[in-house]
């Protein structure tokens, strides 16, 4: 599938859902959340609310960069249950530890690059699917699914 994105700007695109002036579209959130995906200098320069540019920043990205922009904008959403369908599908072995990571951050901090004090947050959940054993080690519970059956595993021995 490819990820779709819309006509506008970049910061259009990766706080479409957000409510204008929440705390979750500040461009410096935005920023900072493309910056812990390693997108890159290029990409973080183009976040501009005023930006009239309708899709040159869209013109040559990479699958990779597709990929992330769209993980991004789910990270600035800042919703309650994340659900992502293998989202180191397109990425290296680098990048996808980058992802995990701040996945498994996203759930243990309430949220990417957040003001305010944790234990005030809305907890999150985030579901993702997967066919790297790394995504594995960081989660708190797997599960399996094969021939219409769910299995739990046990992620010590993943």
């Amino acid at each position: 599938h490819e990820p779709m994105f819309l006509r506008g700007g970049l910061y259009e695109n990766l706080t479409y859902g957000v409510q204008p002036g929440r705390p979750d579209a500040s461009v410096e959130r935005v920023k900072e959340v493309c910056k812990r995906l390693d997108l890159p200098n290029k990409l973080i320069e183009a976040i501009d609310p005023n930006s009239k540019d309708e899709f040159s920043w869209s013109s040559a990205l990479s699958s990779s960069e597709q990929s992330l922009l769209c993980i991004a904008r789910a990270l600035i959403a800042n919703p309650d249950v994340l659900c992502i369908h293998k989202p180191t599908l397109h990425v290296n072995e680098k990048t996808a530890k980058v992802i995990i990571n701040l996945l498994r951050e996203f759930v243990d901090n309430r949220g990417i690059a957040q003001d305010g004090v944790l234990k005030f947050r809305r907890p999150r959940t985030c579901f993702f699917t997967s066919t790297r054993a790394l995504s594995l080690s960081s989660a708190d519970a797997v599960f399996r699914v094969s021939n219409h059956n769910i299995v739990k595993v046990d992620v010590s021995t993943v």
